[in-house]
């Protein structure tokens, strides 16, 4: 059957072994952005304008380069210009660097890394390979007092599916569910604009398999789904940057010290519905599997504006642990230094 690429997983992760049920866990680094601590006042700035725009105009071996610049109207963006790196064999974006920010005050160089494409290795000679390009000393000392703006965390559990139970992100009330042609379902918990939100959806295990001998039309790849294991990915997109003066950044060199990102995640077992009788409204969409709409139509139902104390008690019967933080977040030093050895060389304990 015809199923969309982004829900076949074809990169390596991190085996962090069995949760409370038995399921087996994996987790990694999916994304990476820093801002490198330059503004387009100081003096290096101009230079390294300069070098990022001559690099998109060379022909490389390894990398593809493309310059892409943010119309003035429409949609803001942070940043007028992009450099964007792509591995030449596969098209896969390594690295995308932002520059020219918008405001004065902004980092003037942002780097948003996919390491999830790249080995540790791929990852240290990309970095090593940009800095003789972009100037070692300064590229290199930036590096060192950069700070991180997101990260994004994927934790598989796999044998698991979205319905085996009922979702929700602690004081979030913002939630929407997707289930898209030739796609799997999938939540959102919490907003995209807060500083951390969750998305909860169903995947492919095809690690190790060349996708290339699978049929593909438009995005999506022919492959037989009983052939291959299913997983539930828990991917937290976490936003440690300053949300005010006061403060304090999550510096990169501190990011193996990050604090565990799923601690607000709430996970209740699929007994509460059948205990408040809302089995059948809750099999209809993706969104039905989160505790906020749980909430919201009880209230609806019962034209109250919150729920009774009875239902909050079986709610809080249900809720149960899928995994322990003590032992998932002990893979994480596992999980950065994935990340290579130029981006976790400057790494404080």
């Amino acid at each position: 059957m015809l199923i969309n690429k982004k829900n076949v997983e074809i990169n390596q992760s991190v085996d962090i072994g069995i949760d409370y049920y038995g399921y087996q866990l994996k987790m990694r680094v999916d994304k990476l952005v820093v801002i490198l601590p330059i503004y387009k006042e100081m003096l290096d700035y101009d230079e390294i304008d300069g070098r990022l725009i001559s690099m998109s105009k060379t022909k490389w071996k390894c990398y593809k380069i493309s310059l892409e610049f943010k119309k003035k109207t429409g949609k803001r963006h942070p940043y007028w210009k992009g450099l964007i790196i792509r591995r030449k064999s596969d098209n896969k974006m390594l690295v995308r660097i932002d520059f020219e920010p918008r405001n004065k005050k902004t980092g003037a160089v942002r780097l948003e890394f996919g390491p999830q494409h790249m080995t540790p290795r791929e990852l240290d000679m990309l970095l090593l390979w940009l800095a003789v390009r972009i100037g070692y000393n300064v590229f290199m000392t930036l590096l060192e007092e950069a700070w991180v703006t997101q990260v994004d965390v994927a934790l598989d559990v796999y044998g698991c599916r979205l319905c085996d139970y009922v979702w929700g992100l602690k004081d979030a009330s913002v939630f929407k569910g997707y289930k898209k042609k030739h796609g799997l379902p999938g939540l959102q918990l919490g907003s995209k604009r807060s500083s951390l939100h969750i998305l909860c959806y169903e995947k492919v295990d095809a690690v190790g398999c060349d996708t290339k001998v699978f049929r593909e039309k438009g995005g999506k790849l022919d492959l037989e789904l009983e052939h291959f294991p299913r997983f539930l990915r828990i991917e937290a997109r976490d936003k440690p940057g300053p949300v005010s003066q006061n403060h304090k950044c999550l510096m990169l060199s501190e990011l193996v010290n990050m604090a565990y990102p799923f601690r607000r995640l709430q996970i209740h077992s699929r007994g509460m519905l059948q205990d408040i009788k809302m089995v059948q409204l809750m099999a209809n969409r993706p969104e039905h599997y989160t505790l906020t709409w749980l909430k919201n139509h009880l209230c609806r139902s019962t034209e109250s504006p919150r729920i009774s104390r009875k239902i909050r008690r079986i709610i809080d019967k249900h809720e149960l642990t899928l995994f322990e933080e003590e032992k998932v977040w002990g893979y994480w030093p596992e999980c950065v230094a994935r990340l290579g050895l130029v981006l976790t060389c400057f790494e404080t304990q």
